[in-house]
C-alpha cells in the first residue's frame, strides 16, 4: 500500500502506535495518524492486533466498523486489514 498510493494529498490514518511510528518513516507524503477511534475523519483504517485490542474495548469490531462506516476492504491476510472510504 504504501508503495502504491498517491501519498502527495492529505490523508488521514487511524492505526495503532506502533503502526504509526512505522508509517511515518517511510511516508514521504502528508498523513495525520489519529490516536482515537475516530472512524468519521479518518480516510484508511489499518487493523492490527493493537487496534483490534482497543476497538474491543470499546465494544466495536472490524466487521462492524466496516458496515457502519462504509469501508472498501482492500486488503486482508487474515491478522491484519487495510480499510479506505474511496
Amino acid at each position: 500500500m504504501l508503495s502504491h498510493y498517491n501519498w502527495t494529498n492529505l490523508n488521514v490514518i487511524l492505526a495503532n502506535f506502533r503502526v504509526m511510528t512505522y508509517m511515518r518513516t517511510k511516508l514521504t507524503g502528508r498523513a495525520v495518524f489519529l490516536g482515537s477511534l475516530n472512524f468519521t475523519e479518518a480516510e484508511f483504517l489499518i487493523f492490527t492486533t493493537g487496534l483490534g485490542k482497543s476497538l474491543l474495548k470499546a465494544n466495536y469490531t472490524t466487521d462492524r466498523i466496516l458496515s457502519d462506516e462504509r469501508l472498501n476492504l482492500i486488503y486482508n491476510n487474515g491478522f491484519s486489514s487495510i480499510a479506505t472510504r474511496s
